[in-house]
């Protein structure tokens, strides 16, 4: 579950957050675009960090009850929430900036000549179909 919604806003989000600030007129869509791959990832660390606590604590310490793991997780989130924040923001922030950029340019160098081009939701960059088939229609 932990691992999912890292993926969730390191993958899925940021691109529905962009969408949202562009439709909002809040900001241009390259800038939203990396604002939302910085923030999503970072921001859902909020949520996974507690989940990650409670299984380290579940294996660590078992037989005790839930008021005392409760306890641990609340001393220990805000050390291991900024460690993960400040573990996932090259990786995953950093790094999806970069990724969709490599992406979207050489999608657009390899494939535009023999696809119908589309709009990247990144960076406005032509792309067509992945897997080299034409669109119908």
């Amino acid at each position: 579950l932990r691992d999912m919604l890292t993926m969730l806003a390191s993958f899925n989000a940021p691109g529905v957050i962009a969408e949202f600030l562009v439709n909002k007129r809040v900001l241009k869509p390259a800038l939203a675009a990396s604002i939302a791959q910085l923030l999503c990832p970072v921001g859902m660390q909020l949520v996974s960090t507690p989940i990650h606590l409670l299984g380290l604590n579940f294996y660590n310490s078992p037989g005790i009850d839930m008021s005392e793991r409760f306890a641990a997780i609340r001393a220990q989130y805000r050390d291991s929430c900024t460690g993960r924040m400040g573990r996932i923001l090259p990786a995953f922030g950093f790094g999806g900036i970069g990724n969709n950029v490599l992406r979207d340019t050489w999608r657009a160098k390899v494939m535009a000549p023999t696809m119908v081009p589309e709009k990247s939701r990144w960076l406005g960059m032509p792309f067509g179909p992945i897997g080299g088939q034409r669109r119908k229609g």
